[in-house]
């Protein structure tokens, strides 16, 4: 197994930690008094516009959630805060890793409606996506390479061999797994940058941005304040060619990650265009009232960047994901 560069070598075990923290994070928002009825009325309302090929499914859960909502945000609490805390701990991880790669992708099929709706001021394809690809990256970073480790796990399996076999991933065989992970991780998160690139340019999206950068200003702590209001000076007098700016930055990212152009500089320039996003966008993922149910994908965008950074260092691959 190859060995990691030591200036990279804690990058998943940072990673894994901070994922844990936003999944923590996640559950305690959910904890807001009145969240169970302002989610219920959100997924109620989004069912109303899917696109017609999904409508059924997504009328389906929208209604079953709603009928059984405070079971439905209990489970997610629950089920968010232990992935969280065991991220945290790294307790279990083989079996942690893929329960919340599964437990993300079935909530963006189901709950999350698909990330929609797709209509005029909808940033993204939304979190969950992000949450799946991280947890996919994690998977094979432990497949792939015998980086710093401080968790449970290992502390166990030094008392009990077995553990190794429940708790720790096989190490992969082939040599091309890491690459071709890379590459194909990389190509998927261009094209989900692509496509929240488009959904920018939608029409009328900059009239719900605009009104969103006001009505946050009402839910944040005062001392962020002057912070949004600058930017709110910047951003609202000139919010079409601000929209254009921000969609044309995305899918210049979004492109040179698909063709694995200039990976060093799109890293860097990806995550400081996710923490402005987060941010001034997103608003460090408030206000946090009752039915806001995440942190947003900003930090999420930053880890997988950081990743990337972590395989491109160990991966011998040149320009379009080629073997040098």
């Amino acid at each position: 197994m190859e060995k990691v560069k030591l200036k990279f070598d804690k990058i998943p075990f940072i990673t894994r930690v901070l994922l844990g923290v936003i999944f923590i994070a996640d559950s305690m928002l959910k904890l807001i008094p009145d969240s169970a009825f302002l989610i219920k009325e959100n997924v109620l309302t989004g069912a109303y516009g899917a696109w017609s090929f999904v409508y059924p499914w997504v009328s389906f859960w929208a209604n079953l959630t709603a009928n059984n909502i405070n079971f439905f945000v209990t489970f997610a609490i629950v089920i968010e805060f232990l992935i969280g805390l065991f991220l945290i701990l790294g307790f279990f991880k083989k079996f942690l890793y893929v329960a919340g790669a599964v437990y993300s992708i079935a909530i963006w099929l189901t709950i999350s409606q698909f990330g929609g709706p797709y209509i005029a001021g909808t940033l993204d394809i939304g979190a969950t996506p992000i949450y799946f690809l991280l947890f996919l990256l994690l998977i094979f970073s432990e497949r792939n390479f015998n980086s710093y480790d401080l968790s449970i796990d290992k502390s166990i399996k030094k008392k009990f061999n077995l553990w190794e076999r429940l708790a720790f991933f096989k190490k992969a065989k082939s040599k091309n797994e890491k690459t071709n992970v890379f590459a194909i991780s990389s190509i998927a998160f261009g094209a989900v940058l692509a496509i929240n690139a488009s959904l920018k340019l939608v029409s009328g999206t900059a009239s719900n941005v605009a009104g969103n950068q006001l009505m946050q200003i009402l839910g944040e702590p005062k001392f962020l304040i002057p912070f949004f209001l600058f930017w709110d000076k910047l951003i609202l007098p000139n919010i079409h060619l601000f929209l254009y700016i921000y969609a044309f930055s995305e899918l210049a990212i979004a492109l040179l990650l698909i063709f694995g152009l200039f990976r060093k500089w799109v890293y860097i320039a990806g995550m400081v265009y996710s923490l402005f996003s987060w941010s001034v966008i997103q608003g460090f993922g408030g206000p946090f009232f009752a039915g806001v149910t995440d942190l947003a994908a900003g930090p999420l965008y930053i880890l997988i960047f950081i990743m990337f950074m972590f395989y491109n260092s160990n991966s011998n691959l040149s320009a379009f994901y080629s073997k040098k």
